[in-house]
């Protein structure tokens, strides 16, 4: 099954013993949907960016859900009808995740090929100084013949 994040905000009009009852509706929206809940992350009461509404703080609430893609449907119409949800989105993570492995590939492919350009310079400065070195020795010990 795909991975999938949704994140909701509920409203700051909720009190905040009602705020288990309304993440366990939607737990049970999951589970009946034959999804299953992986993570949550509760962030709790913040600022919004902008005001909703009338509203200027939300409750954030993060989930990973292993859930079939027809069902996904499902959990929107339930966050969308639910009063309390001012805000909602659900990402799929298959698709992300796929995505950031590429993303680290091609980073990686562009280290090595820096690396590869360093390289040689690194190669003969060293090289120089090698050669540097061994001159001066043989000029401070007499082996040099033009000394």
């Amino acid at each position: 099954m795909p991975k999938y994040e949704v994140g909701y905000i509920l409203s700051s009009g909720i009190a905040d013993d009602e705020i288990g009852n309304v993440t366990a509706e939607i737990y049970k929206a999951v589970e009946n949907s034959g999804g299953k809940i992986l993570n949550e992350d509760h962030w709790g009461r913040r600022k919004l960016a902008y005001p909703i509404g009338r509203t200027r703080n939300g409750y954030y609430v993060f989930l990973t859900v292993d859930l079939l893609a027809e069902k996904v449907k499902d959990i929107e119409h339930k966050l969308l009808t639910n009063e309390h949800v001012i805000r909602f989105i659900i990402v799929n993570m298959t698709e992300g995740d796929r995505l950031r492995a590429k993303d680290e590939a091609a980073r990686a492919a562009v280290m090595r090929q820096a690396e590869l350009i360093r390289k040689p310079e690194a190669k003969t400065a060293s090289a120089q100084t090698e050669n540097l070195d061994e001159k001066i020795e043989k000029a401070i010990s007499g082996k040099e013949e033009n000394v």
